[in-house]
């Protein structure tokens, strides 16, 4: 089939596989002497008693081929649901295989994610599978906001940090006020998900450098 232009999902070439040879048996038998109606009788009785057994297992194998048909989730996508948020490595028939960004690699059931909400942080047919991020800090309300927000603005744009994007730029915004302080963010776009918490460290370290050589400290809230 690749070579004619034509791929399926890993799935349904088994699913395909076993069917064919599950043809090829019972041609096999019916010619060796066997009536073929008897045989289609027995197994539409075994395929019964198979599919009670096993609902939940039939469950995970069709969400796994549903993942893959429609293309809603593929190997390399970034996605989040509940407290879990990695890379997909793998889909099975019974799982989902996810990479998290502490290097544990936790299967979900196929049933759950086709029955569950989860959020895909990075698309991997994007051009640049970018995240956003966003960093809190608070200075004192005697600073003028204009102030604030170009000091860090114009640092973060001139500094090209590692795994911070330039496009779209990011942004440092006005977000809300305190008994005392101002509340800021720097908002940027990952272009690696995986080491966020790092670059967000690095955000950090420029927005406090930054402010520091403009003689404004952060607000203790």
């Amino acid at each position: 089939l690749p070579r004619i232009g034509i791929r399926i999902s890993g799935i349904l070439g088994d699913i395909l596989v076993i069917v064919g040879y599950v043809a090829w048996a019972f041609l096999r038998l019916n010619l060796a002497g066997m009536q073929l109606s008897h045989l289609l009788t027995t197994s539409a009785v075994l395929t019964a008693v198979v599919a009670i057994s096993m609902q939940e297992t039939l469950g995970n194998l069709l969400g796994g081929l549903a993942l893959q048909m429609d293309n809603s989730l593929e190997i390399g996508d970034w996605i989040q649901m509940d407290d879990l948020a990695g890379r997909v490595s793998d889909i099975q028939w019974r799982y989902t295989a996810i990479i998290c960004r502490s290097g544990e690699r936790v299967l979900v059931p196929n049933s759950h994610l086709m029955k569950n909400r989860y959020a895909l942080i990075c698309n991997k047919r994007q051009t640049l599978p970018l995240q956003r991020r966003s960093i809190g800090f608070d200075v004192d309300l005697s600073v003028p906001p204009g102030r604030v927000t170009s000091t860090v603005l114009q640092d973060i744009s001139t500094a090209r940090i590692p795994n911070v994007s330039a496009t779209p730029t990011p942004q440092c915004l006005l977000l809300n006020f305190g008994p005392g302080y101002a509340h800021y963010a720097v908002r940027y776009w990952l272009l690696d998900p995986g080491p966020d918490e790092a670059t967000d460290s690095e955000v950090r370290h420029h927005i406090l450098a930054a402010l520091q050589r403009e003689g404004l400290r952060l607000a203790v809230s």
